[in-house]
């Protein structure tokens, strides 16, 4: 199979698996060509371009990768676009896919690649098993801005911060929901990942990655009140 997807860990490790991947498959910078697009989305325009110089690259010693570092931002039409040359790519070429995760990714992509799923890296469990800091009031907000500040500072970091906070809540619910937590303490964690998943709606619409990721945590005293309280 010529079409790899990488997902899972995070944008570093997904970085060192890609150029373990290139060194192997001795694709050096003039046979590589990546594909790029706007912050917020890789569209059909970028695709077709990508895959029209993969068709002209010059036949020479080792492959020619096709590297799209962010697949989760690859549009429907863009994928549907990207289908053909998958499944039939031209000569030696090889496509390389990193995405955080498979699921923003067709099942018809999917299917057409080798997939290596990464481990979640070292500390990430932190956010994936237990309530982040700044919520329970372990820390405070104050905690919570410097792990913002010091795990975010690109948009695929923020919403990779993101799903972890919302697989979090989530573990977090149904502990409590097996502990006999009260309907208020539940009705709390659920509003918390209303807000998270607007969050992730606030950076597809280009808000700045920092200030999607605060919002669900930093904003909700104001949020949750009732009209004309403050």
């Amino acid at each position: 199979m010529h079409a790899i997807l990488i997902t899972g860990g995070n944008s570093e490790s997904r970085d060192r698996r890609l150029k373990e991947l290139l060194t192997g498959l001795a694709a050096g910078p003039f046979n590589t060509f990546e594909c790029t697009g706007e912050k917020s989305s890789v569209g059909i325009g970028e695709v077709r371009e990508f895959t029209r110089r993969l068709y002209l690259a010059p036949v020479g010693p080792g492959t020619t990768a096709g590297v799209i570092r962010t697949g989760d931002l690859l549009t429907a039409e863009a994928q549907n676009a990207l289908l053909k040359t998958l499944e039939e790519p031209p000569g030696s070429v090889s496509i390389i896919i990193c995405a955080q995760t498979e699921d923003r990714l067709l099942p018809t992509v999917r299917s057409r690649c080798r997939i290596i799923r990464l481990p979640a890296p070292k500390g990430q469990e932190s956010l994936s098993g237990k309530p982040l800091p700044g919520v329970t009031g372990s820390s405070g907000k104050g905690g919570l801005l410097a792990l913002i500040d010091s795990e975010i500072s690109t948009r695929e970091e923020a919403r990779d911060f993101i799903v972890r906070a919302i697989k979090g809540y989530r573990l977090q619910y149904r502990k409590m929901s097996a502990a006999g937590a009260s309907g208020n303490q539940l009705g709390e964690t659920i509003r918390t990942v209303r807000k998270l998943q607007t969050a992730l709606l606030m950076l597809e619409a280009n808000v700045s990655s920092k200030a999607a990721a605060e919002s669900a945590f930093l904003w909700p005293d104001l949020l949750d009140k009732e009209p004309g309280v403050m």
